[in-house]
């Protein structure tokens, strides 16, 4: 008796699951947000900007790697090549941010010529102490999504299996962990001395083995909000230094990047290019020889084959005539081919592979 894991049976392409992984680029989002805008110039050299904007993003797709090649931060894992319905992957969008506050100021200090202050200041007066601008931009992002998954495909796939699944969430049990301080001590040491997680490991639990977990894809549960604060000094002095004003002039600035140092954590960025974009799938193995990838045979397939046409009568698929226990490396080889003839020719003028 040959066992096929859930994951080949639910590939659409037996034998290549990574198919479904780096061709299967569907998916579908929604965004709306309100923006509320205030601007004011204030007497004495004073202007301010403040913006807020409340949103809300959801999608099936971002983030999804490696079912589905989009562009992607975290590693937020779709269920679809386990047998999930793509309906299931709708949640927050990985990149969403509720609230988001921002403001800008602009202030000529009062100081020097045309100024309120010393406005008859001698030349070497006013070029050191006038005509100063300071200008500062704060920033409040709040946080992102969750990504909640367990590491392992919980029996779903083999041991060479690359997907993960997401765990069940435990009823009742709040998301946030109420133990949790934002001034608590930084560093690795565990409670009392150190910091309790952010996220309750309470919340969450392993789903029977071999089933998938009810919980979404992403979780309306944020990170600590994020605060940025730029601040610069500047001036501009004529050239030559000590001239009468002309048309030339050099501009002295000091930027402090996050002046106060605020620290903010995000998981890192995975980027847009997974190392598998683009290049060509490989068989699924047979996992039964501990460390040797071996492709699918003719018997195996046809095993699988006769399943899914049980199950599906009006979904047949074509039984392989391939001799029993060798690898069907025809197949995987027309597929090469479709691509390639698929291709705008190389600098040689022959296909790329």
């Amino acid at each position: 008796m040959i066992t096929i894991t859930r994951a080949s049976v639910f590939t659409p392409f037996l034998g290549f699951d990574p198919l479904n992984r780096y061709f299967d680029p569907s998916g579908d989002s929604i965004r709306h947000a309100g923006y509320i805008d205030v601007r004011r110039r204030v007497s004495r050299g004073l202007t301010f900007t403040a913006n807020y904007t409340y949103a809300k993003s959801i999608d099936t797709a971002s983030d999804a790697s490696p079912d589905t090649r989009t562009l992607s931060t975290g590693q937020a894992r779709q269920q679809v090549s386990l047998g999930g319905a793509l309906s299931q992957d709708r949640a927050i969008s990985t990149f969403d941010i509720k609230n988001n506050f921002t403001a800008t100021g602009i202030w000529d200090l009062p100081i020097g010529r045309r100024r309120q202050f010393l406005t008859h200041a001698p030349g070497v007066v006013n070029q050191i102490v006038g005509g100063w601008t300071m200008s500062g931009v704060l920033r409040l992002p709040g946080g992102l999504p969750f990504l909640p998954f367990i590491t392992d495909p919980n029996h779903l796939g083999g041991v060479l299996f690359n997907r993960v699944v997401r765990p069940d969430i435990v009823p009742g049990v709040p998301l946030r962990n109420p133990l949790w301080k934002r001034g608590c001590p930084v560093g690795n040491a565990a409670p009392p001395s150190g910091c309790e997680p952010y996220i309750n490991p309470a919340a969450f639990m392993r789903p029977v083995k071999g089933t998938l977990g009810n919980a979404p894809r992403t979780l309306d549960i944020r990170s600590p909000r994020q605060e940025f604060f730029d601040f610069a000094l500047s001036k501009d002095f004529p050239w030559p230094i000590f001239a009468k004003e002309g048309k030339r002039r050099i501009n002295f600035r000091v930027d402090l990047i996050n002046a106060f140092n605020h620290p903010n954590f995000r998981y890192s960025n995975t980027g847009n290019t997974p190392a598998g974009m683009g290049t060509f799938p490989t068989e699924i193995t047979n996992e039964a020889v501990s460390g040797v990838n071996q492709p699918i045979t003719a018997a195996e397939y046809n095993t699988w084959a006769n399943s899914w046409n049980t199950l599906h009568p009006n979904d047949t698929v074509p039984l392989q005539p391939t001799t029993s226990g060798a690898p069907i490396i025809p197949t995987l080889q027309g597929i090469r081919n479709n691509v390639n003839a698929t291709r705008q020719p190389g600098a040689s003028g022959t296909p790329q592979t």
